[in-house]
């Protein structure tokens, strides 16, 4: 992955994955790899809304190409981009962030149950 300039992911043509949480998703964010998906949902809602890359109309060829090329066309981008996705893992996805998350789920489970 260090010698990508881009990573992808890519799926099947079932509308089901795009709730999927791939690992190579999360894998592509860690390594500071601005993603491409060949899908929509909510891992292109994160990318887009934080401008670490992009997702597409579902299996569709040619959004797929068009962001291929709009990428490319960007190259001087491509490290901000790739920082950016590398901040999303930090703050949203690292150990610790998703530990304190199932910490104040458990505490408010507990106080319901209470």
């Amino acid at each position: 992955m260090a010698a990508c300039d881009v990573s992808t992911v890519i799926f099947a043509d079932f509308s089901i994955l795009e709730h999927n949480s791939a690992n190579k998703f999360f894998d592509s964010l860690a390594a500071g790899k601005p993603v491409l998906l060949n899908y929509s949902g909510w891992q292109r809602e994160l990318l887009e809304n934080n401008k670490a890359g992009f997702g597409c109309r579902q299996c569709d060829v040619n959004d797929y190409v068009e962001k291929v090329k709009l990428l490319m066309s960007q190259k001087e981008s491509l490290r901000q981009i790739g920082l950016n996705a590398r901040q999303i893992a930090e703050t949203l996805f690292s150990r610790d962030h998703l530990a304190a998350n199932i910490l104040k789920l458990l505490e408010s489970l507990a106080r319901q149950k209470s």
